[in-house]
């Protein structure tokens, strides 16, 4: 491929290092052999957006075909100046950092940002080091349906466990955890009885002998309602417990 006059070099590298993807993606368009210009070693648009953590643009140029090996007068390659958020789609290991920055994202609930970065890496989606909350975790615990499903698809670990024994199931937030699909998702296949279902039971047995009341006089009915209020109490205060223990245990999140 014939080399782009050196002005047309460098006004697309003006361009990216200005970080304007729409103008760089623009002129790649027009003259697709800009891709890896580096007039007078200068960065690549590689060089810059991958030290700007665009997921997208990077993920883009790779595409394109540009060089994660171009290096800088200085010798460095765009893996060298990378934001941790787009080192790992260079070509290296995810290292300890970029696993630290991604479960900050998710214990910040910043889910927009999970989701983007798992679907450029899904090696991000089993990330857990130090015994950390899993991305897993966290995207159970707040109950984003979205996250879970999409960390589930891209091979996150629905055993995985906290350093206190517990998996995303067990810190799922209570208006998910008892849903069938939610937990059938994360692995719990196992059959629950609640307080409710008891009773329903039992209503329908008394129903069948002719029984209609209990002892205090109240219909199986009016027993379910105040199980009900009595079951929603406790599982907001089991909620709060299990909220407050993880967020005041800054190691286990």
């Amino acid at each position: 491929m014939p080399e782009a006059p050196t002005a047309a070099q460098h006004s697309f590298c003006d361009a990216a290092k200005r970080l304007d993807f729409h103008v760089v993606r623009t002129m790649l368009d027009d003259n697709p052999e800009l891709l890896n210009a580096q007039p007078g070693g200068r960065w690549s648009a590689l060089h810059q957006f991958a030290a700007a953590g665009n997921v997208e643009a990077v993920s883009h140029l790779l595409k394109l075909g540009a060089d994660p090996s171009a290096k800088t007068t200085d010798g460095r390659q765009p893996v060298d100046v990378a934001h941790p958020l787009c080192a790992s789609l260079l070509g290296g290991d995810l290292t300890a950092d970029q696993q630290h920055w991604f479960l900050d994202l998710a214990r910040n609930l910043q889910f927009d940002e999970v989701r983007k970065l798992v679907r450029a890496d899904p090696r991000y989606a089993q990330v857990q080091v130090a015994g950390r909350w899993t991305a897993l975790h966290q995207a159970a615990s707040a109950g984003d349906r979205e996250t879970v499903a999409l960390l589930v698809e891209k091979g996150a670990n629905v055993k995985a466990k906290t350093k206190d024994g517990r998996t995303p199931l067990d810190v799922s937030h209570l208006r998910v955890r008892r849903e069938p699909s939610f937990e059938a998702l994360l692995g719990g296949g196992r059959k629950r009885q609640n307080s409710i279902d008891v009773v329903l039971e039992r209503r329908s047995s008394r129903s069948s002998s002719g029984t209609e009341g209990t002892k205090e006089g109240k219909t199986p009915f009016e027993l379910a309602q105040l199980l009900m209020r009595r079951a929603s109490s406790t599982m907001a205060r089991e909620d709060l417990v299990v909220r407050e223990r993880s967020r005041s245990n800054g190691e286990a999140c």
